[in-house]
């Protein structure tokens, strides 16, 4: 009784100084702080689960309170017209998170038969190969340099059978390495194994490092944490050490981030610039949430009559020809963000460069607030599912999705929902695959 009145009060005492803290960030950003920024400050912090960081439900707390309140009022400070998408957002996903369809049933797990060895040595080659195909064609130097950045960017939109093909193998590639570092840490998982940190450590951490793939990273420093918290504690639960490793992934994803993002700078605009005129701190950061960018048009140009709700349009088609690179088939249609930015900028859109709508654009675009709502209502009820398998220690398919969610989860939330829904789709494809290739048993 004693110890849980002294966790409780541990658990106020580190949410007051976490909300000090965004209060301070909003003073570094030389955001005024009104009373309205202040409440959904508050509501943010006490929804927030400090015991279990890794939970869906933080997941889309923070990021939706980065997107709406952070971001919004970063770069639209005078117009506050972002507060009620959040308390919207936030209203019915909590409502959907506190839903209860289903009655919580005894998860069963069947063994797991897989030659990892084999397999695992096919995505080594795979990736080393993609990895040397791209300094093939720039040159070590012009790698180095992200120039196939550009080359990529160039052929955007433009028939081009060879970059066509290069993407197929390597979407196939990335969700292949996924789906065996998936299933092998399950497996060790459901046996009750030793943590074997190798696989995910090559594939998910080493291989988008030497791609310059910097959303990859973060991806695969994510599931690392839940790797590391089910290993340590089945029901995710975080102790001193685990507070220590999520610091120092944070860091990580930080500073890997602006790296990869220096290097590959300089393929458009140069040595010198990319040197010399790298933005401040504040706006690297907040760059990777410029699809309020993407939202904000969407809510003015639907209310002056520029753009019309989609009702699904661009959720469904885009889905649905997906599995086709644009460099086979430049005509198929375009996802939210990807005609948003378009009508924004013709030129700078022919040329590869098209921001993410953000599920909320995507969402908001197709079915106004009522879409934002229902769509939230949703997630909220997935992420309590999902939340579950892990506060309850489920060994079962639970387990898989919890695994292939936390991969996407963050793509999910920043992307337009058809890019991020076909990946979870061929991510779950390939895991079954992969499970009944072959019923040759191998110890872990």
């Amino acid at each position: 009784m004693v110890l849980s009145l002294i966790n409780k009060f541990i658990v106020i005492i580190v949410k007051i100084l976490f909300l000090l803290l965004i209060l301070l960030f909003f003073q570094l950003l030389i955001i005024d702080i009104s009373a309205w920024i202040l409440v959904s400050s508050i509501l943010f912090v006490l929804l927030l689960d400090f015991s279990k960081p890794l939970l869906f439900k933080n997941f889309f707390l923070f990021y939706t309170f980065l997107f709406f309140i952070i971001s919004g009022e970063f770069y639209f400070s005078e117009e506050k017209s972002f507060l009620l998408d959040f308390f919207v957002c936030v209203t019915f996903f909590m409502l959907g998170y506190k839903l209860v369809l289903l009655k919580e049933q005894k998860e069963t797990y069947n063994n797991i038969y897989l030659n990892y060895d084999s397999l695992f040595y096919i995505a080594y080659v795979l990736n080393i190969g993609l990895i040397l195909y791209k300094i093939f064609l720039v040159g070590f130097s012009g790698y180095l340099g992200g120039d196939f950045f550009v080359l990529s960017k160039d052929s955007y939109g433009t028939r081009d059978n060879g970059m066509g093909f290069y993407t197929i193998i390597k979407n196939f590639v990335e969700i292949y390495s996924l789906s065996l570092v998936i299933l092998h840490q399950y497996a060790i998982f459901v046996k009750k194994r030793h943590a074997n940190y190798l696989p995910f450590i090559i594939l998910l951490l080493i291989v988008p490092m030497l791609s310059l793939e910097r959303f990859r990273l973060v991806q695969g420093i994510i599931m690392g944490l839940l790797i590391f918290s089910l290993a340590n504690d089945k029901r995710g639960e975080f102790k001193l050490k685990h507070f220590i490793i999520l610091l120092i992934s944070i860091i990580t994803i930080v500073f890997s981030a602006i790296s990869i993002n220096s290097i590959r700078s300089k393929g458009f605009y140069g040595e010198n610039q990319s040197e010399s005129s790298n933005p401040e701190f504040a706006f690297q950061i907040l760059g990777e949430l410029n699809n309020t960018f993407i939202y904000k048009e969407i809510k003015d140009g639907l209310k002056s009559g520029k753009y019309s709700y989609q009702y699904g349009r661009t959720l469904l088609l885009p889905l649905a020809l997906k599995i086709a690179p644009r460099s086979f088939f430049p005509e198929k249609p375009l996802n939210t963000g990807g005609e948003i930015s378009k009508s924004l900028d013709l030129i700078s859109f022919e040329n590869g460069f098209m921001i993410p709508s953000a599920i909320y654009g995507d969402l908001y675009y197709n079915f106004g607030y009522f879409g934002l709502a229902i769509g939230c209502l949703l997630l909220g009820y997935i992420s309590n599912v999902l939340d579950s398998g892990i506060i309850n220690g489920s060994k079962g398919k639970v387990v898989i999705s919890v695994f292939v969610m936390n991969y996407h989860f963050y793509s999910f939330l920043r992307n337009d929902i058809s890019n991020s829904v076909s990946l979870i789709i061929f991510t779950f494809i390939v895991i079954y695959f992969l499970k009944n290739i072959n019923k040759i048993k191998i110890i872990i």
